[in-house]
């Protein structure tokens, strides 16, 4: 028998996941619970896969544990991967990581931090029980599910804000359940109903924000942010999220300033010194940039994509050496980061490192054969070493996946010419 619910959670935090199962199956709402539901012997990953097989939607309790569970990123990750609609449940004040938050990007979260966390629990039920309803029936065609944004862009929108209006509740809970199911231009028709009941509700402007940027609609996202922040300009996440879509229109320092605003209010949150460091590389100031990926490095050790930013930032500064430590420490943790392996071979190849260099490409095309840069910068070591056939084939491979690429193209030439000469 399908069930509704998959319960994703780190061992330590079993105390709320079995709270959080209690509560909806007390709502006549079906759980898998892997300590109730795994049969004696049965081999862990065959029954996640049953799990996951069996169940419509996924709750992600987001601990620090679970965020770097790789049980827990697992689970998430074949769950994205069969389109199922995933909730994070957070309860502690932790900023997702690497896998974990390339995954969650762009999906809104509840928060249950503070205690007693039953009390957050309604909104829960209110929230699984929505999906569900939106859910295709078994002889419906399947819905079409978009893939997540960008995963620099966590979205950390909060449905449990309380409305002033209760009439515009349930449009902002429908909004809601259509933007986990990629359904943008829906739910920002309930934001908009909503709206129609009360102008001063900021999680509706939020919400509907949210779902603008989802269809790259940046400029009225932002101007829904400024709305919202009218109305709680205190409201971090509006003032992140703003940057995020700021960063997005090119409109750099205005991304800074949002950054800025949002980590008065909230300066232990790791993602707003990333993005801030992001946008401020961008702005050529390597150093500022430098510093706030410190200042995230220091809150979230462990994260690769700020370690690799980090390195990337080092080698602009002529730091190469530095660069590839940091390139190293976020291979360390995820072997198969393509973005690193390709970063360090710049690296290499400015320490005039040719071998190594083109050894670091070989690894970055094995984790992603589309990274045109990765071909393009093998076939110019290769072209500078006076392996014109080899050179050919890398610069064959980028063009393959850029066509537009003026490096591959000139350089294919030029060594169809010198392969000429020497024939």
């Amino acid at each position: 028998m399908p069930l509704d619910v998959f319960i994703s959670f780190h061992h330590d935090d079993l105390r709320v996941a079995k709270a959080v199962c209690d509560k909806l199956e007390a709502a006549s709402m079906s759980c898998w619970f892997s300590h109730r539901d795994e049969r004696p012997g049965e081999d862990w990953m065959e029954a996640l896969v049953r799990g996951l097989d069996n169940s419509q939607i996924v709750v992600f309790i987001l601990s620090a544990d679970s965020n770097k569970s790789s049980a827990c990123r697992k689970e998430l990750v074949l769950a994205d991967e069969k389109g199922m609609p995933i909730i994070p449940l957070r309860i502690q004040d932790v900023s997702p990581t690497g896998s974990v938050r390339y995954i969650l990007a762009g999906r809104h979260r509840l928060d249950a931090i503070t205690r007693p966390i039953d009390r957050h629990l309604n909104a829960l039920v209110a929230a699984v029980r929505s999906l569900i309803e939106a859910l295709p029936s078994e002889e419906a065609p399947p819905q079409t599910i978009k893939e997540s944004v960008d995963k620099s862009k966590p979205n950390l929108l909060d449905l449990g804000i309380q409305t002033s209006s209760e009439e515009a509740q349930p449009f902002i809970e429908q909004g809601f359940t259509l933007d986990n199911l990629g359904r943008y231009e829906e739910a920002i028709a309930c934001y908009d109903k909503a709206l129609e009941i009360d102008r001063n509700l900021a999680s509706a402007w939020s919400s509907k924000a949210s779902s603008l940027s989802n269809l790259s609609r940046y400029e009225e996202a932002v101007a829904c942010y400024d709305k919202a922040l009218e109305i709680d300009p205190v409201d971090f996440a509006t003032w992140y999220n703003k940057g995020i879509d700021l960063n997005n229109l090119e409109r750099h320092e205005e991304a800074v300033a949002c950054y800025d605003k949002a980590l008065e209010i909230a300066p232990e949150d790791a993602d707003i010194w990333y993005n801030k460091g992001v946008s401020l590389r961008v702005l050529g100031r390597i150093q500022e940039a430098l510093s706030c990926y410190d200042k995230a490095l220091e809150i979230e050790p462990d994260d690769e994509d700020t370690l690799v930013n980090k390195g990337f930032c080092l080698d602009e500064s002529g730091q190469y050496k530095e660069a590839m430590r940091y390139y190293d420490k976020a291979l360390e943790i995820n072997p198969n980061h393509s973005v690193a392996w390709h970063n360090k071979g710049v690296s290499l190849t400015k320490l005039g490192r040719y071998e190594e260099a083109i050894a670091c490409y070989d690894k970055a095309l094995e984790n992603d054969p589309r990274l045109d840069k990765a071909w393009s910068n093998k076939g110019t070591i290769s072209y500078n070493l006076g392996r014109f056939e080899e050179a050919i084939a890398c610069f064959n491979k980028a063009l393959e996946i850029n066509p537009n690429s003026k490096k591959a193209r000139e350089l294919k030439q030029s060594s169809l010419r010198r392969l000429g000469e020497e024939m």
